[in-house]
C-alpha cells in the first residue's frame, strides 16, 4: 500500500507530455481516463461537458494546424477533447481546468504520457471547432494529448522550478511575511 508521501511524490513530478512513441494507447487504458473524466467534479455537479476521442491520424494532424504551439499534438496517439456547454465561462473554465489536470494524472499512473494545449485565440478556436465538427452551442478551450513517452523529452524552456522561497508568502502578500 503507498504511503501518502509517495502519493505527493507522484503529484508534485507531474509533468507535460510533447513527445510519443508509435504505440497506441490500449482500449483498457483509454476506458481507464474516460472512467476518470466522467467521474471529475464540477461545480454544482453540472458536468456541462462532452468529450471527444481523436484517434484519426488526420484529424490529429488536422487538430494540430489550430496553433503553431501545438504542432506536437499530431504525434500523440490518442487526443482527448472535451467540449463545454456555453455560458456560465468561469465557472466552467474551473471546470475544465480540473478535467485537464485529471487526465495527465491517470495517464501518469497508467504509465502513459500526456500535455495539454490551448486553443487560446478566435482562429484556433474556429479551427478546432471546424475539424472537429462541434456544434453551436458548445465551445472548445483545451485538447489533451495521451500516449507512451518517448525516451527524448525536451528540457523545461523556463529552467524548472523557482523556490518555494519566491513564491510563498505567510498571513499576508509582500516582503517580510515569513
Amino acid at each position: 500500500m503507498p504511503v501518502p508521501s509517495d502519493s505527493v511524490e507522484f503529484l508534485a513530478h507531474l509533468r507535460q507530455t510533447r513527445a510519443f512513441t508509435d504505440e497506441p494507447v490500449s482500449d483498457a487504458d483509454l476506458h481507464s481516463i474516460l472512467d476518470v473524466m466522467r467521474w471529475t467534479g464540477s461545480a454544482g455537479n453540472a458536468q456541462p461537458w462532452q468529450f471527444i476521442v481523436v484517434r484519426d491520424a488526420a484529424a490529429r494532424k488536422a487538430l494540430s494546424q489550430s496553433v503553431d504551439s501545438m504542432n506536437w499534438l499530431a504525434d500523440a496517439p490518442l487526443v482527448l477533447v472535451v467540449v463545454l456547454e456555453e455560458g456560465k465561462t468561469s465557472t466552467r473554465m474551473h471546470d475544465l481546468g480540473r478535467m485537464d489536470e485529471r487526465i495527465l494524472l491517470a495517464a501518469q499512473a497508467l504509465g502513459l504520457g500526456a500535455g495539454i494545449v490551448s486553443f487560446w485565440n478566435t482562429e484556433a478556436k474556429e479551427h478546432g471547432r471546424t475539424v472537429l465538427q462541434i456544434p453551436d452551442g458548445w465551445v472548445l478551450f483545451s485538447a489533451v494529448g495521451v500516449g507512451h513517452p518517448s525516451n527524448s523529452t525536451a528540457p523545461s524552456r523556463n529552467g524548472g522550478r523557482k523556490e518555494l522561497t519566491d513564491l510563498v508568502h505567510w498571513d499576508r502578500f509582500g516582503p517580510g511575511s515569513e
